[in-house]
């Protein structure tokens, strides 16, 4: 029966071999791929939140830098008023590597992104994080 449908035909069984192997090696490239975008989405989504992380911080520093405007003029109030806003200028400087190493991902995460509505969303965080930091 196998000879009536041509199966042991050596260029049949050569094709289904090469078939075989160049599905193996799709299957492989898919797995690759899927590993890949899998491994940039867990970068994207720490950077994300790394990124939204620095922002609230900037943002309530932001907001304990502005009840300085309004110096007192009681000697006792101003003192505090002093301590307080060298606590935060070193809570800044503390905090000044974590963000520089923040931006420099993001900027490297950028260039790497290749889908333009993606880069552009990711190019504008960095940029807003850039000009508040």
């Amino acid at each position: 029966k196998e000879k009536e449908l041509g199966l042991e035909n050596p260029d049949i069984e050569r094709r289904i071999t090469k078939l075989n192997s160049d599905w193996d090696e799709l299957c492989d490239l898919a797995e690759s791929k899927s590993n890949t975008a899998t491994n940039a989405l867990q970068n994207m989504e720490d950077y994300d939140a790394a990124l939204e992380s620095v922002d609230i911080w900037i943002t309530g520093t932001q907001d304990v830098l502005k009840q300085y405007a309004d110096l007192p003029m009681d000697r006792e109030k101003l003192d505090r008023m002093l301590g307080e806003h060298e606590v935060t200028c070193r809570d800044i400087e503390d905090k000044k590597p974590n963000a520089d190493a923040i931006l420099e991902k993001g900027g490297l995460i950028v260039e790497a992104i290749k889908h333009p509505a993606t880069k552009a969303a990711a190019a504008k965080k960095l940029a807003d994080l850039n000009k508040k930091y």
